[in-house]
């Protein structure tokens, strides 16, 4: 996709096969169309992503990666986040690696991720809610620089446990922007977390509890568990001295869609400090089950975090 001339107050951008560029101009409102997004407009100061529609048959589930740069010419920092997917997506996430790709499409589960790591890309932003908008704390962003190489993973399912009722996913991100540099005085990183020792015994119930620790000193703004269907509760709780759990700060039943908590004021971490998950499920099948990437066959117990202090470009990852 050619580069947009440097920031403007207001920026058509849709990358790549996800560049359905729409006109920034002005326009008469269509027919509302089932496979569309309605009034979900470009962000004055930043841009919008966007990947094309595509087909989520019946009986099935889809894990499908956009390659792309950053469709700015400037640096941006990120004080918003505001995703929309039509009606079936499982979860998107938003990556940045230090990689160079062709701009493409692909299947995410081909070479892209492995259990114990993320093959050098780091996740910016997730959504498992068809609506989700976040505005970061006052005076903290989360920084993209111009160009930079960017992921948008979606997985969809329209089988047993989900459904995708157009047959058809679509995902939206903006990324809003502060024009004025000045105004921001701290960054936001991203943490995820994953339990992939995770093994469900049939016909029983099942706890697993693991952590993850912080370098530096930092501030939870937000957080947000993910688990599949076997899923019951998904807690979390800060660990001050990196083992002994202290406040819940969160608390979820909601396997398919799970809240996604904005702590205010947001909590204080030190450095060792912990963020402490639990994952309590309920296997009702005749067999095991164990972590995997599929929804209908696998488990996860996914924690995501969002921190600041954070000048760095990679996400804290705990495996």
């Amino acid at each position: 996709m050619n580069p947009l001339p440097s920031l403007p107050k207001r920026v058509c951008a849709c990358a790549m096969l996800i560049a359905t560029a729409a006109s920034c101009d002005d326009a008469v409102e269509p027919t509302p169309d089932p496979n569309e997004i309605p009034g979900f407009t470009v962000p004055a100061h930043g841009v919008q992503l966007s990947t094309p529609l595509f087909d989520v048959p019946a009986g099935t589930e889809r894990q499908h990666c956009y390659w792309f740069k950053l469709p700015s010419d400037v640096d941006l920092d990120v004080v918003k986040f505001e995703v929309r997917y039509l009606k079936g997506s499982h979860h998107m996430n938003l990556f940045q690696t230090d990689k160079d790709f062709p701009d493409g499409d692909g299947d995410c589960l081909k070479g892209v991720f492995s259990p114990m790591g993320t093959n050098g890309y780091n996740l910016i932003v997730g959504s498992q809610s068809e609506s989700m908008d976040w505005t970061l704390p006052p005076g903290v962003a989360f920084k993209l620089k111009a160009h930079r190489q960017l992921m948008l993973q979606t997985h969809y399912v329209n089988a047993s446990t989900q459904g995708t009722p157009s047959g058809k996913g679509k995902v939206k991100v903006n990324l809003v922007a502060e024009p004025d540099p000045s105004k921001i005085t701290a960054h936001m990183g991203t943490v995820f977390a994953n339990n992939v020792n995770i093994k469900l015994p049939p016909h029983e119930t099942s706890s697993f509890t693991t952590s993850c620790a912080m370098p530096s000193d930092v501030k939870v703004a937000a957080v947000t568990g993910h688990f599949h269907s076997r899923g019951k509760t998904f807690s979390v709780n800060l660990c001050p001295d990196g083992t002994t759990a202290q406040d819940e700060i969160y608390r979820s039943r909601a396997w398919d869609e799970p809240p996604f908590k904005v702590l205010d004021p947001p909590s204080a971490l030190p450095k060792d400090g912990a963020l402490q998950y639990t994952c309590e499920f309920q296997n009702s099948t005749d067999a095991p089950i164990v972590f995997g990437p599929e929804v209908e066959k696998n488990e996860h117990c996914n924690l995501f975090a969002y921190v600041y202090p954070w000048e760095s470009s990679e996400a804290r990852y705990c495996f």
